[in-house]
């Protein structure tokens, strides 16, 4: 007999469904959400093992997109996204992309959480010639390019002779020739949505007499003005100083400044521009002087006998406003030394810096900013440091604090609230290091030029790849590594190795070899082309990424 048929049957069948039903379908959406939550706290469940498995994500951004991603030797498609579900561990990520070099990096993923990967890849090749320079009288280079002097004609005038009759008032004189220059600045533009490309329509004409040629250049870091010296026969140097105006027509003669030609022939004294370009600094046997270069107004900005006690040297370099030095602190301790920030009009700037102790006299201080954060490096024949505004009292942004006093095995040093000292290397730095704010590091060579370091003084919690104290970059050979030139995209140490330009990330993890024969150098628009001068003295274009 079908029980189905059976009204009292149907009717405790309905009764049974109607209790079971909601029942089982609250289980289900308990269920259902408590495997949810748990997938988005960074769980999962390996059925075949019967365990719950902590997990992360991986999310990979590269640029160029749509770069081939392998995870452990597991391929994961293509690039831009997020990989769920990794076992919490440590993995090795492989990113590859026709055209480009390859990009490997280990990553710990972390339980929970999303470890990010941006990866700004790099070009393979891509360089062409833009002119031959072995022809040039004077070459040039910043970061705004490469500017290139060139003979465009010369010319012989006869001067005119004014006479009253019957006799002249003026005896002829003898032909003179011209030299006329051409100055071109080759720069790099980014079109939107484009390749950057160079540009080498800005040009300008300078005269000279022959027998004043001019014998070099030297830019402003911003590009707008030139210091041009001519030379005549008996080597007496003249010195000029000049806008750089496209299309433009100077002679060089008729510009002179007398001031700065005075300074020019007396031994001993070295001219170099200020930081903003607005100022030439004279660095004297006896002075230190700020020369504006719109009005001519001098500042002394430092007497040298007056700062040199007990035989050390004056040390100073200049800084975004003016110049920095340091000197031993009168009436303190052996080793006491204050760091002076003065202005290029000569004024002392406001910042108050606290006294630094330090082993013996400095050789070397470099300046990074003396505004809202003090931050100088300092040699020593005994060793060199990081001195400044190491850490902030923002509450959980950084790490370091003012009760530290070591940070992965190497002191600090506290001056006054927040005003620090840190090893970077127990020798004496030659070269000037590359600051990089952003990471809370500095580049820098070390062992005489044949490593490459990057000391991590600080960095945000939330980078947990990020190691503090030092990394080692590259470690070189018999050959001499330059000091780091530019961090490119945020991820790459760049520096010389011989004649080879090199490219290493900031975990020391990719080694690349950008270009090969390669003597100067500059990047542009935000490191994504490089021009550079190969030891035949031919000027290339390259684009980077």
């Amino acid at each position: 007999m079908n029980l189905l048929k059976k009204p009292k049957f149907r009717a405790y069948l309905k009764r049974l469904l109607g209790i079971a039903l909601p029942i089982f379908s609250t289980l289900f959406i308990v269920g259902t959400t408590a495997l949810i939550i748990a997938l988005i706290s960074g769980y999962s469940f390996d059925i075949s093992k019967r365990e719950v498995i902590k997990t992360g994500v991986l999310n990979v951004e590269t640029s160029p997109t749509d770069a081939d991603i392998s995870v452990t030797g597991t391929y994961y498609g293509k690039s831009n996204r997020a990989i769920p579900n990794l076992k919490v561990g440590t993995y090795t990520i492989k990113i590859y992309k026709d055209g480009y070099f390859p990009f490997t990096k280990q990553v710990e993923i972390l339980h929970g959480l999303a470890s990010p990967v941006i990866v700004p890849l790099l070009r393979i090749d891509g360089q062409k010639e833009i002119i031959d320079l072995t022809t040039a009288t004077a070459v040039d280079y910043n970061s705004t390019g490469y500017y290139v002097l060139e003979i465009a004609s010369a010319k012989t005038t006869v001067e005119a002779t004014s006479t009253i009759s019957p006799t002249p008032t003026k005896a002829p004189t003898k032909n003179s020739s011209t030299l006329t220059y051409t100055l071109t600045k080759i720069s790099m533009t980014k079109p939107l949505f484009d390749d950057p490309h160079p540009v080498l329509n800005e040009k300008m004409t300078i005269t000279a007499l022959s027998a004043t040629p001019i014998t070099s250049i030297l830019v402003s870091p911003t590009g707008k003005m030139l210091l041009i010296t001519t030379t005549d026969k008996n080597k007496i140097k003249s010195i000029s100083v000049v806008p750089f105006k496209r299309d433009s027509t100077i002679n060089a003669n008729l510009t002179d400044s007398k001031a700065l030609t005075n300074y020019a022939k007396a031994s001993g004294v070295a001219i170099s521009w200020s930081k903003n370009g607005d100022y030439l600094i004279l660095d004297t046997p006896e002075q230190i002087i700020s020369y504006n270069v719109k009005s001519g107004a001098r500042g002394i900005l430092a007497e040298k006998p007056e700062l040199v006690t007990k035989g050390d040297a004056l040390t100073w370099n200049t800084t975004d406003n003016g110049i920095v030095y340091i000197r031993r602190a009168a009436g303190t301790r052996a080793n006491s030394f204050e760091v002076m920030d003065i202005s290029y009009n000569g004024n002392p700037l406001t910042t108050q810096l606290p006294l630094i102790e330090l082993d013996s006299p400095p050789t070397k201080i470099w300046s990074y900013s003396t505004t809202d954060t003090p931050l100088f490096a300092i040699a020593t024949k005994k060793g060199s440091y990081l001195v400044g505004l190491l850490y902030t009292q923002k509450s959980g942004e950084l790490q370091i604090t003012q009760a530290d006093i070591s940070v992965a095995d190497i002191d600090i040093d506290h001056f006054g609230e927040d005003f620090s000292k840190i090893l970077l290397s127990s020798e004496e730095l030659i070269s000037t290091p590359l600051l990089i704010p952003e990471k809370h590091t500095i580049s820098f060579t070390e062992q005489k030029g044949t490593i490459l370091t990057l000391f991590t003084y600080n960095k945000h919690i939330a980078d947990k790849s990020t190691k503090l104290g030092k990394t080692t970059l590259i470690e070189g050979d018999n050959t001499l590594l330059t000091p780091p030139e530019s961090l490119i995209a945020g991820a790459y140490v760049t520096t010389l190795n011989g004649e080879s330009l090199l490219a290493v990330d900031t975990a020391g993890d990719n080694l690349i070899t950008l270009q090969s024969d390669i003597k100067t150098y500059t990047y542009g628009q935000n490191d994504t082309a490089l021009l550079f001068t190969n030891a035949d003295n031919h000027l290339f274009f390259r684009v980077l990424r």
